[in-house]
Order: C-alpha cells, then structure tokens, then sequence
C-alpha cells in the first residue's frame, strides 16, 4: 500500500510547475537625461582625483575625474546644498544621457545579448543622423562602495574601463554617462558591432531640462 501512497504523492509532485527564482522587474526606461548623479556625495569627502565646482545655490558638480566612496559615506543625512555634490557639469548645449545596463533590472533577451559584446569596444550612442557620442563615464554601485567617472577628454575607449556586471551579482549596478548634442534623436546603443538598443521606430529624443 504504501508503494501506491509514495507513487501518487511523485506523480501530484510531477505535476506542478518547477519552482523559478525570483525575478527583478525590468525598469520601464532604462534612459534618463539629466545631469544628476543619483547620489549626494559630501565636498570634501570626494577625494584628490575629481574635480568639482560650484553651481550656483544647487551645491557641487563634477567637471572631471573619477572616485571612490564607500557606501556610508555617500547620501549623509541633512547635507546643506553648499556641501552636496550631486551633479554632472554640462556645457549650454550638451545633454546627458545616462543608459543603466544592469542585466537585474534589464529584460532577460537584454541581459543575454549584453554578454555577446566585445568589451574592448567602445560603447557609443548613436543619434538619427549617425553622429556617435562615445561614454564619457559611469556611475558604478555595489553592496560595499560607490564609483563614478566623468572624463569628458577622456572617453571610456572600451566598456572594459567599466566595472564588470553579470547576471550572477543582481547586486552590481552600472550606468554608462553620454554626453550628446541638446535636441538630437538617439536611435541606438551600440558597442562594436552589438546593437544594444535599437529605438529608431521611436528615438529617444534628448531635451536637457532647464536649470533651476
């Protein structure tokens, strides 16, 4: 008897759905276009490799360079404006754009053709006229620290200058910082010969929002 009780429990248990890990929702728009770091990082804490000036009464923001700050050290709260450093310089008519490329957060067909590119490729935005606008940097997160380069001179020459994301460490966040012309289309990412993002049936049009 107990041979048919264990046989029917196998055959029940065969017939349901095999148990899925959790998955993180894609974000509805993995682009923003903004001069905003995401982070408030504390002026004096930025360390000697990032240069930093005023911007009016909004606080700090980076004119070049790259750091890195340990988690507890960033967003301190109740920092006054004239100590946060929380933007990106950009010229009158230059735009950011910042594309986040983690596969966590990224849709499954993404985060699977993200691992066929070639690293020692340049990551570029192209717009509808076919002017490329390579990376000029990225801002990095983890469980532990927070990384961030802007190096307008210095375009990132392949996204291996970029730290590394994979599917396996959800808790690794990497966004690529463009800089590109103010009122241009974006219709594709692409870096070497892997188009990333192809939005030409509705380009990603880029208008800097005013200075407040």
């Amino acid at each position: 008897m107990w041979t048919y009780i264990v046989a029917g429990v196998l055959a029940i248990a065969a017939l349901q759905p095999a148990t899925q890990p959790p998955t993180a929702t894609p974000l509805l728009d993995p682009v923003t276009i903004n001069n905003q770091i995401g982070v408030v990082l504390q002026k004096g804490t930025e360390g000697s490799s990032l240069t930093v000036e005023q911007d009016g009464n909004r606080g700090w923001s980076i004119l070049d360079g790259e750091t890195t700050i340990a988690n507890n050290r960033i967003n301190p709260p109740g920092l006054a404006k004239s100590l946060s450093i929380n933007l990106f310089t950009v010229g009158k008519d230059a735009a950011i754009v910042k594309v986040f490329l983690s596969p966590s957060k990224r849709t499954t067909e993404f985060a699977k053709l993200l691992e066929t590119v070639d690293i020692a490729e340049q990551p570029v935005l192209i717009d509808t006229k076919g002017t490329k606008y390579p990376a000029v940097g990225f801002i990095y997160r983890d469980d532990t620290m927070t990384r961030v380069r802007y190096t307008l001179g210095h375009p990132l020459k392949g996204l291996k200058e970029a730290p590394a994301i994979s599917r396996n460490r959800p808790d690794r966040e990497l966004t690529l910082i463009f800089t590109v012309n103010n009122g241009v289309d974006i219709k594709e990412l692409r870096v070497g010969k892997v188009s990333l993002e192809d939005w030409a049936a509705a380009p990603k049009h880029v208008e800097a929002p005013p200075k407040r």
